[in-house]
């Protein structure tokens, strides 16, 4: 076994693999200039979206006159002390003042009478002797009774409240009666004086009784007597079960009457107690200021709310002028910068146009947020100059910002897919700005509406349908967000909405103005574009049906095959057709050298030779990007002139003199004969490619079948894919299987039948008719 092993990569390099693989997986390919551009780009939307106020609060005292107007450039929150000082005040005032129900008491008055009875009890002999005759208040015997039963209970018994439970005997049905008089007195409670409960009619008290500690709310403070009324109730409650003489009961009413206790009284600790716990309960009164609201008008007086704000105002800018705000936007906006990235790396196929959809993207989003600063601004220009309280909220007109027309531009200029992402950036970078989730959801239903209704257009009326659309979706999103919103004020609402149907119509004709610039400027060709160029009124055009009739025709019929060939495969048929009618106007300088426009003439090429005719031929390809230029045609356009003749052969030209060299033993070099390219680089242009050729050869079937048919597009196909002229772009033999079949319906179409017309043989009039030969004579 060999004991050599292998090096040890250095440790920095295992984490620079690391790092390579993460870009690669989640960046992909991006390059120095590219990351500094970014970075850039990064920077200038932080700056459109953090609002950087550097104008300092002027310091005020209570009273002073304000010289200049001071408006919230933020949205903020502050404590109102004054406000939360009332809600904690009447918090703790609505907490009703509790009062002490002694239960003790009660139970302690019903066991000094049941004692008194069960102490009378056990002087039961002596009680017998008593019993045995009437007793009056001067006998001894009483005065014996009268004597020990005090000493037992430790304190005063009337002589005669004695006298009369000596007589019954210490009955318990008399113990029982007295022990619920008592009770039915003490038990609704009993306070000393009126004057400590009356106050608290209106609203009622506590009760909590020191024994369960349960609480008992009374609000009829009337069920509650001081110790006079349960004294006359006492006086007036009849006796039920156990009957005594009328001088009897006096006695016994008496001895009770000397037992009431007031058993409620006022817990001032309690109740200050719970009320301190109420105010504390309560939360703090925070005031929302948004962001363009005036604080200050220049000339008043400065109160004491006002300076509050104008404080926080100051410390609230005081940490915006740090970094900390600034470095969270910008890593914000670096990510979603570079989601976007990835987003077109992952669905665009070709690198350009990755680069060229990123730049178009944040350019069109830096020029929406900027936009949605000026109308941010001029809302609080407006709200400043009214006076009514339910529309001098800023926010209220920043429903009027056009945001919307953002979304319309990505959609003509990149495509559906892009939109969505840019209209989930923008929702993000706009929410941002003026902090307001109702913001972020109208911008992103706005966006989405807009996505949606260019999904599919066919004509520049499409942004004005597209403009209605959003306002209308934009005013129904501003009525949805004030009913969630409370309270709901219907004059808020009705601006609001007023505002999202101004909006919606302003990002279409802002939509429509930027679009053609742009258009230039990114050299893209929007459906609209080609819908303009599809007019046949158009002068080229005009001029090729009069100079080159053949061609013209050719053209019509090629962009008719190459539509139904892109709808048939999924690609873009608009510009296919189009490009059909444009591939061929370079013929207009020399029409009377292509055969499809020598109708009655002889050909020119009988007299030149070869390489000559492949050089005139070869040349309307080079005319035909020169009119081109002349005439300002998109980029898209222009690319299917040369790349539908690719670098194939002019086989015809290239034949011929392969025959003329075959006696003289010269070489032919192919090459010569060969188109300059490119080859296609596109499924468009590779239609474009088949379609030129297919009508062509289709022409020089005299009786042509549906298997004909199939049997030449395939043998052209095969031909150009063994040439490699399909190489450069994504088209698929599957594709051509598709192509053939629509090519089949458009030609069989072209060659349909018609009856002969009765007592008529068109093919012998021209024998039959002089005229006719004098007149092919003169042509």
């Amino acid at each position: 076994m060999s004991d050599h092993k292998s090096p040890e990569a250095p440790p920095g390099g295992k984490w620079r693999r690391r790092l390579e693989n993460l870009k690669s997986r989640w960046v992909g390919p991006l390059s120095a200039r590219q990351t500094v551009w970014g970075v850039a780009i990064a920077a200038g939307l932080t700056l459109l979206t953090v609002d950087l106020e550097l104008r300092p609060v002027p310091h005020y005292q209570t009273g002073d006159i304000a010289v200049a107007a001071v408006k919230a450039p933020v949205e903020m929150t502050i404590p109102d002390e004054t406000a939360t000082d009332r809600k904690r005040a009447a918090a703790a005032e609505a907490v009703l003042p509790v009062f002490d129900l002694d239960s003790n008491t009660n139970a302690a008055l019903e066991t000094e009478i049941r004692n008194l009875f069960a102490q009378g009890r056990s002087l039961l002999p002596l009680d017998e002797n008593a019993g045995r005759r009437r007793l009056d208040a001067n006998d001894p015997l009483l005065s014996r009774v009268h004597l020990q039963l005090e000493s037992k209970l430790g304190k005063t018994v009337p002589r005669e409240m004695a006298g009369l439970l000596v007589r019954h005997g210490w009955n318990r049905g008399l113990e029982n009666q007295m022990v619920d008089m008592l009770q039915s007195v003490m038990r609704p409670g009993v306070v000393a004086g009126r004057d400590s409960i009356v106050r608290f009619r209106p609203r009622g008290i506590v009760l909590r009784d020191t024994g369960s500690q349960e609480d008992r709310t009374v609000r009829e403070i009337d069920s509650i007597r001081d110790l006079r009324q349960a004294k006359a109730f006492l006086h007036q409650k009849e006796w039920e079960s156990y009957a005594l003489s009328e001088s009897e009961r006096r006695i016994a009413v008496a001895y009770l009457d000397g037992l009431i206790t007031p058993n409620i009284a006022s817990n001032s600790v309690e109740t200050n107690l719970r009320r301190g716990e109420a105010a504390l309960n309560v939360d703090a009164v925070i005031l929302q200021i948004k962001k363009g609201k005036t604080i200050v008008r220049e000339g008043d007086e400065i109160t004491a709310t006002e300076l509050v704000q104008l404080e926080s105002l100051r410390r609230v800018l005081d940490r915006r002028k740090t970094a900390a705000p600034l470095a969270g936007a910008f890593a914000l906006t670096c990510f979603l910068l570079l989601m976007l990235w990835r987003f077109l790396v992952y669905f665009q196929a070709r690198p350009v146009r990755v680069e060229n959809h990123f730049v178009l993207i944040t350019l069109v989003l830096a020029a929406t947020l900027l936009v949605f600063r000026g109308f941010v601004g001029l809302g609080s220009l407006v709200a400043g100059s009214l006076h009514v309280e339910s529309l001098s909220q800023p926010d209220i007109y920043y429903y009027a910002a056009p945001l919307g027309f953002g979304c319309i531009l990505v959609v003509l200029l990149a495509d559906a897919s892009a939109a969505v992402v840019f209209a989930m950036m923008l929702t993000c970078l706009a929410g941002l700005f003026v902090r307001d989730y109702g913001m972020m959801v109208y911008t992103l239903l706005g966006g989405l509406a807009a996505v949606f209704a260019l999904h599919q257009y066919r004509e520049r009326a499409a942004i004005t349908a597209c403009g209605l659309v959003l306002s209308l979706t934009s005013a129904g999103t501003v009525v949805a967000l004030n009913l969630i919103r409370a309270p709901f004020s219907w004059d808020a609402a009705m601006i609001q909405s007023l505002c999202g149907l101004l909006s919606g119509m302003l990002a279409a004709m802002l939509a429509g103005g930027l679009l053609p610039p742009l258009e230039n400027l990114f050299e893209i060709t929007t459906d609209i574009r080609l819908l303009e160029l599809s007019n046949l009124n158009i002068p080229i055009l005009r001029r090729l049906a009069v100079e080159a009739p053949g061609t013209y025709h050719h053209s019509i019929m090629v962009g008719t095959l190459a539509e139904a060939a892109a709808e048939a495969i999924g690609a873009n048929s608009l510009l296919v057709r189009v490009g059909a009618y444009y591939h061929d106007i370079g013929k207009i300088k020399k029409p009377a050298y292509y055969v499809e426009n020598q109708m009655f003439a002889a050909n020119k090429h009988d007299d030149l030779t070869p390489t000559m005719s492949s050089l005139i031929l070869a040349s309307h390809v080079r005319d035909g990007l020169e009119l081109a230029e002349q005439i300002k045609l998109p980029r898209k356009i222009k690319d299917l002139i040369p790349q539908h003749h690719g670098t194939k052969v002019m086989t015809y030209f290239y034949q011929k003199a392969r025959d003329s060299a075959e006696g003289k033993h010269q070489v032919v070099d192919e090459n010569s004969f060969r188109y300059s390219g490119p080859k296609p680089q596109s499924r468009e242009a590779a239609i474009l490619m088949l379609a030129d050729t297919v009508e062509a050869a289709s022409r020089t079937l005299s009786d042509p079948t549906p298997n004909q048919i199939i049997g030449m597009i395939k043998h052209i196909a095969y031909n150009n894919f063994s040439d490699g002229q399909f190489d450069e772009c994504d088209i698929t033999m599957k594709d051509v299987d598709l192509i053939a079949q629509a090519f089949v319906r458009v030609i069989m179409g072209m060659q349909h039948r018609r009856i002969d017309y009765p007592g008529f043989d068109f093919n012998k009039l021209e024998k039959e008719d002089p005229r006719l030969e004098s007149n092919q004579r003169i042509q």
